[in-house]
């Protein structure tokens, strides 16, 4: 197998410096794109599925279907921010990675309008300009916006209308951004995806992606109104994915097409461990989906 990283770490002249850090540095570039396979050189394809039952012998048999699977956890006020305000933080997240991973025009490739209606308008505009016309940071590849979300390549369909997920509680931080407080909210999850070339019912494979998002809340355009979402970082991994695009589009690959243009390598890390970090590496091995 291997990633495709969609990590985004993004500021459009809204917000300035950070005062925490991650990993030793917080950048507003993106982070490096990687992409995912569904296997180890040499090893065994994943085998098909069932509609039945597309899950099973896998962990995610236990995941909970869709939405269900993103709990939020109980709120408490955290710094100078209620609990109230922390609980509608949870909600807007919960909101965020249903609309990133779960709505359907938008895994099918449309316009991710539920995401988009999510972020405030400076934000939102800037997103939907970017989703074919590519950002062009000082440093660092080009990008699509359109990788803040799960969209596959037209030639992949879902198998059935269930899609598991599972995650760990989210978690609330006091933190200043230039100057301002704001209130940070991280959350990582898993997503499992039952996949076949459109067509070829024998090829179905599973994409399992691990999605990593920040997101900073403040009154960022409305100093005496609620606190409003500023997405700070917002992807992840999919294992099971070619590896090589750059269209900002999932390219599951299916026996037909293999793993793309980069080969997966390095020790196989297994997709559905929360504990494995998101890769940054080029086409990372995996223990298989």
């Amino acid at each position: 197998m291997t990633n495709r990283g969609r990590f985004v770490v993004v500021a459009v002249g809204l917000i300035g410096a950070v005062s925490v850090t991650s990993c030793g540095q917080v950048s507003r570039q993106p982070l490096a794109s990687s992409a995912g396979g569904t296997r180890q050189p040499g090893a065994a394809l994943t085998p098909a599925f069932t509609d039945a039952s597309p899950f099973y012998g896998t962990p995610a048999f236990d995941y909970a279907d869709g939405a269900a699977g993103i709990v939020a956890p109980r709120a408490h006020a955290v710094g100078t921010f209620t609990a109230a305000q922390v609980a509608g933080a949870y909600k807007t997240v919960k909101e965020l990675l249903v609309a990133s991973a779960l709505d359907q025009p938008t895994l099918r490739g449309e316009r991710p309008a539920d995401f988009g209606g999510l972020l405030i308008k400076q934000q939102r505009t800037w997103f939907y300009a970017h989703l074919s016309q590519p950002v062009r940071p000082k440093a660092g590849p080009p990008w699509l916006t359109r990788t803040w979300v799960t969209a596959f390549a037209p030639d992949a369909a879902l198998v059935g209308g269930v899609i598991k997920v599972t995650g760990e509680p989210m978690t609330a931080s006091a933190i200043h951004v230039s100057g301002r407080l704001a209130l940070q909210v991280t959350a990582s999850y898993l997503f499992v995806y039952p996949m076949e070339q459109v067509g070829h019912p024998a090829s179905r494979i599973r994409i399992v992606e691990h999605l990593q998002a920040m997101v900073q809340f403040a009154r960022w355009d409305d100093p005496g109104g609620s606190l409003e979402p500023w997405v700070y970082e917002f992807g992840g991994s999919f294992a099971g994915a070619q590896c090589g695009h750059a269209d900002g589009f999932i390219h599951p690959a299916f026996p037909a097409t293999g793993t793309g243009s980069v080969q997966p390598s390095g020790n196989p890390v297994d997709p559905y461990s929360l504990g494995t970090p998101v890769s940054k590496a080029a086409c990372q091995a995996t223990t298989g989906t």
